[in-house]
């Protein structure tokens, strides 16, 4: 019996919503906290947060997208799919163990994190249970209602939890507790579902059939390091050239930029499963229809959504950071650019190239970006400043974007009237900020104003070019109930 297919728009629709909650909360809780804890003891949970996130990279060893992708070809047979699960599962609690005596073995070398020992050794559960939780199974039989139920209802727990227990500096212990409640309370509620739900059993195996899975993650892998190297390497060498002040500014900007990334990306990240399972049955022939209409669908948003970023930046930046962070306008401008090719790169390589099995050429691309970054930020940033910082990003991510189109131009077709539709939504979200900006002064009412009007105008285009096909859509399905 196979599994029922759901709507790729509505899984779409429920990662948006569960990436927005993943943006929300964050800006809920990190002014009250970092009130309450003060600058030195939230500086000591995000320095023992920082060092978990690599432990965390170790342990999931770029195991979670292989996963999906392979787990996806096989899951209408659950024997097949179980043995895989069993196999991927034995694997990541082995790189737990290691990520783990790691951890281990840093709290007992090194002098500094001595002083962080019960933070690190309470946020490790987190590692640990998300290993236990085996979140990725959920994504491959594409759960995202309960998914985004699941996180936002852990989420809210955790939230309730921090107002009515961290309330003064020396609470820091409580908050890195309560911070790892959300990843306790899903993992632990996985395990019982995954089991209740898709009768999933997985079980700890050691054998040669392992080997199959290890070169393939370990490429995964390689280039989830090469990622977070030129991710990271703006801010890290900032701090190097330059003062304190631009790496907050340029952090602004980065984060804002960061933020809109991952919710589109998150429209993206849903087909993952579905491609993968339709070239494990061979439906090949429905493969590039379902590539093209996801690209039509991700170009038509991306457009104005980029627009409205650079048209915008001033208003966000002041809005969200204040006067203090004028010097992010610069490169956030920069950096919504960047947002196209980023955004355009991610559907060539995570929804094409992951499931069509081109980690190498992934990896290769990732590793010349990241040193392209590298080495322009070294060069630019004591010329140019925190700017020079957004421009090397940009270049990288026209790199990814350059060479993911050069080998997936067979799998996508380009078609005029998606593309004039975002290019014509762009250039009237370009206007309609223009316009605004030049009647108001105050940086809200711009933004509410140019929002609502651009979302109005956004809408009328997308009824005048695909407004006949929607109600020819909306008829067949009348007519066929």
């Amino acid at each position: 019996m196979g599994v029922k297919r759901k709507s790729l728009a509505a899984n779409a629709l429920l990662n948006g919503i569960k990436q927005c909650c993943v943006i929300l909360f964050p800006l809920i809780t990190f002014p009250y906290v970092s009130r309450v804890l003060g600058p030195t003891n939230y500086g000591k949970v995000s320095f023992a947060l920082s060092i978990i996130s690599y432990i965390t990279l170790i342990a999931g060893l770029g195991i979670n997208n292989y996963a999906i992708r392979e787990g996806a070809r096989v899951r209408e047979d659950k024997n097949r799919f179980s043995k895989i699960a069993s196999e991927i599962f034995s694997i990541n609690i082995l790189s737990t163990i290691v990520a783990m005596l790691i951890l281990i073995g840093l709290i007992g070398l090194w002098a500094k994190p001595q002083e962080y020992r019960e933070l690190l050794l309470i946020l490790s559960f987190s590692v640990i249970f998300t290993t236990i939780g085996a979140d990725w199974i959920n994504s491959v039989y594409e759960d995202y209602l309960y998914i985004t139920l699941r996180y936002i209802v852990c989420n809210l727990v955790s939230l309730v939890c921090i107002f009515m227990f961290v309330r003064n500096k020396n609470d820091y212990i409580v908050y890195s507790i309560i911070s790892v409640i959300p990843v306790i309370m899903a993992n632990t509620i996985n395990c019982y579902h995954i089991r209740k739900t898709q009768g999933i059993k997985r079980r700890f195996v050691v054998n040669c059939d392992l080997c199959i899975h290890i070169k393939p993650i370990f490429l995964i892998f390689a280039t989830a390091v090469a990622q977070v190297i030129y991710i990271n390497s703006d801010i890290t060498i900032i701090g190097v050239f330059c003062s304190d002040k631009l790496v907050g500014n340029y952090s602004v900007a980065a984060k804002i930029y960061t933020l809109i990334k991952q919710l589109i990306n998150a429209l993206m990240v849903v087909a993952i499963p579905r491609v993968s399972n339709m070239m494990e049955n061979a439906e090949l022939r429905f493969v590039k229809d379902k590539l093209t209409q996801i690209f039509d669908v991700v170009f038509i948003l991306l457009v104005p959504m980029a627009t409205g970023l650079f048209m915008l930046r001033r208003e966000v930046v002041l809005i969200i950071s204040g006067t203090e962070y004028q010097e992010a306008i610069a490169p956030l401008g920069v950096l919504a650019i960047s947002l196209v090719f980023a955004s355009i790169a991610c559907f060539y390589i995570n929804v094409i190239m992951l499931p069509y099995k081109m980690e190498k050429k992934i990896l290769i691309y990732t590793v010349i970006s990241a040193v392209v970054n590298v080495i322009l930020n070294i060069i630019l940033i004591p010329i140019i400043g925190i700017t020079a910082a957004a421009i090397t990003t940009l270049f990288s991510e026209i790199i990814m974007f350059g060479c993911g189109a050069a080998y997936t131009r067979d799998f996508v077709s380009y078609s005029k009237k998606p593309i004039l539709s975002g290019l014509l939504n762009g250039g009237l979200v370009f206007v309609v900020c223009l316009i605004i900006r030049k009647c108001m002064s105050h940086p809200s009412a711009i933004l509410i104003c140019s929002i609502v009007v651009s979302g109005m105008g956004f809408f009328a285009v997308c009824f005048g070019f695909y407004g006949k096909d929607i109600i020819l859509t909306l008829k067949t399905r009348k007519q066929g109930r």
